[in-house]
């Protein structure tokens, strides 16, 4: 009988912890500011459409925010810092825009990244040796905070559509922007 309660405690213990890590992926959406202005960073996916950056749980992943650290480093190539220097920004006060249905999104702290923000606009990663993981995004795209809120005003209820400073309209991947739709309603963009 002792055996039997501690095989239930133990399995109600594991059963318990199994929850407490119930999510499938994680994501980050990049906030910037550069002279002044604050910017969302977006990467562009092959089929021309822009995401926000993240991905699903790795085995042996038990925090959302080490999912999402990793996934950003992977999917922007380091340029938005490695999956550390990431996940240390996470550590900290960040608004988390949307946990249902297990795919919590977080707003990346602003930073100003100074010099290397021109290279956000149109840098491409075509020519680079990558990973079968890493080519998902094609290009890495700046969008200021204003054209994302109007993107938002604008929306449909099917797809958001946002303008880059080049003039392109491009439409929001639709997980990716559920989570900017949020994220704007809530102030937190």
């Amino acid at each position: 009988m002792r055996k039997l309660l501690i095989l239930t405690f133990v399995f109600f213990a594991a059963l318990q912890a199994v929850e407490a890590v119930k999510y499938e992926s994680a994501h980050v959406i990049p906030v910037s500011v550069f002279q002044g202005k604050t910017y969302v960073i977006f990467g562009v996916t092959q089929k021309g459409v822009l995401d926000d950056f993240g991905g699903l749980r790795d085995i042996g992943e038990t925090d959302p925010k080490m999912t999402a650290a990793r996934e950003t480093e992977e999917e922007a190539l380091g340029v938005l810092g490695s999956k550390e220097c990431v996940r240390k920004r996470l550590s900290g006060p960040v608004n988390e825009v949307a946990k249902d249905r297990g795919h919590p999104h977080y707003i990346l702290p602003a930073k100003d990244y100074g010099p290397i923000f021109k290279k956000f606009n149109n840098r491409r990663f075509g020519s680079q040796k990558l990973s079968h993981y890493q080519m998902e995004m094609v290009e890495l795209v700046a969008i200021e905070i204003d054209e994302v809120r109007k993107g938002v005003r604008l929306y449909d209820g099917r797809v958001l559509k946002v303008r880059a400073p080049n003039g392109k309209l491009y439409s929001v991947r639709r997980g990716a922007g559920g989570a900017i739709v949020s994220a704007v309603k809530k102030g937190f963009l």
